[in-house]
């Protein structure tokens, strides 16, 4: 029987096509530069010695799929090119925690890592050991926007560009910077707005506008102002939308109606307001708490609204819907199993319903994805790789998604940002 990888790669009944540069290092890892597909044998058949040595390797064939052309997992029993499989939710329990064979491997393809690659018909949506989702391994591009700020920054995409409000460091003034791909930043042509904020603001897309709501740079009121070009920003003419609150807003569409969530001023109570208009709202309790200093956050996905919150006196993620806004329900799974320092924030993309955290006994950014917008699943490399200080804030433009966030220990606006090919 063969016991160690080297034995297996030279002897393995398998076929490895463009080897010509293999070559291993110690550990029996394989290089980085070995392309993934080279790396793979050609697992067709149901071979239990293999599936011996990898269990022995420390590997439970953590990834579903097929890598382009005839390259398929048999051994997880993929049936497409999405992840989805026959597997029994036991078989994918086993399947879903595993996060050994990129460490096997040493380091995955940059097309592995981000999802399409030019592997052949086979190579759509690769999956990397997750659940029927088929949630790929995402690999983020992390780094430091050059602005800084006291509070969580957030971040909308508005008129071809990704949007970022927040409160200037050491003072009270909107600030407001743009970037086309997530990465680089510059100062909007209008840096400072000429409002004040006294804890860190929401924009939101309604009705052909940017919309930004705050907190009141003196007192604790929400208030409203919007821009037509993403530029120019106006008051809008009952600016006071009638709420008052600690921390940060959040704020979501759905079918034209706009929801606001928030923590009530000098309580816990995680409060609405609801206007399909932008003149009038309708403001009052969801009936579920939160924690001070902990904001909520909302999102729209599958004709809801969902919001996540940290658990009243605790640090679960629970999870609440409303098909309008004004009545709210525990979600299918109230409490998704995961745990949060801080306020939560979600996104849709790439067909699926994004959820980040700040780990529930540290600073780390946790990434959780949802097909059905219930169950929720860690992705391979769930944390994201950047630590943070307070909640949060993630949005989409085009096939690019930008997470912001400040810096742990720091005032740095932190930005992680991934593009999926299409």
């Amino acid at each position: 029987m063969l016991t160690t990888l080297p034995d297996f790669v030279k002897h393995a009944s398998c076929s490895l096509r463009k080897c010509s540069n293999l070559t291993l290092r110690s550990g029996y890892r394989l290089p980085a530069r070995l392309r993934l597909r080279a790396a793979l044998p050609r697992l067709d058949q149901r071979d239990t010695a293999v599936e011996r040595l990898l269990s022995d390797q420390g590997c439970r064939l953590g990834f579903s799929g097929r890598l382009g052309d005839s390259w398929k997992n048999s051994l997880t029993g993929a049936t497409d090119v999405d992840g989805h499989s026959g597997l029994s939710a036991t078989q994918w329990a086993d399947v879903s925690t595993d996060t050994h064979l990129a460490d096997l491997f040493g380091k995955l393809s940059s097309e592995a890592l981000e999802g399409d690659g030019p592997w052949g018909p086979g190579s759509r949506d690769f999956t990397q050991g997750q659940k029927a989702d088929g949630i790929r391994l995402w690999n983020f591009n992390n780094g430091f926007t050059s602005f800084t700020t006291d509070v969580p920054p957030s971040i909308t995409a508005y008129g071809g560009q990704f949007h970022c409000l927040f409160r200037d460091r050491g003072g009270n003034g909107l600030m407001h910077i743009v970037s086309s791909n997530g990465v680089s930043w510059t100062g909007s042509s209008v840096f400072h707005p000429d409002f004040t904020t006294s804890a860190g603001p929401c924009p939101v897309i309604w009705q052909g506008g940017l919309h930004v709501f705050f907190r009141d740079g003196t007192g604790n009121g929400i208030l409203h102002i919007v821009s037509s070009n993403g530029v120019n920003f106006q008051a809008t003419p009952n600016w006071y939308i009638g709420l008052n609150c600690d921390g940060q807003p959040a704020a979501a569409v759905l079918n034209n109606t706009l929801c606001l969530v928030a923590v009530d001023h000098g309580g816990n109570g995680i409060m609405r307001s609801v206007s399909a208009d932008g003149k009038t709202f309708q403001n009052g309790y969801t009936g579920f708490n939160t924690n001070p200093g902990t904001p909520p956050a909302i999102v729209a996905y599958k004709g809801q609204f969902h919001v996540f919150f940290q658990d009243h006196n605790g640090n679960g993620l629970m999870h609440i819907v409303s098909s309008d806004g004004l009545n709210w329900k525990p979600a299918g799974v109230f409490h998704p199993d995961y745990t949060t320092s801080a306020g939560p924030c979600a996104v849709p993309f790439a067909n699926q319903l994004h959820v980040f955290f700040r780990d529930g006994t540290g600073n780390g950014i946790l990434h959780v994805a949802s097909t059905d917008g219930t169950s929720f699943s860690p992705t391979i490399d769930w944390y994201i790789g950047l630590n943070c200080d307070g909640q949060p804030s993630a949005a989409v433009l085009n096939n690019t998604l930008c997470l912001l966030a400040q810096d742990a220990g720091g005032h740095g606006i932190m930005r992680a940002v991934l593009t999926k090919t299409s």
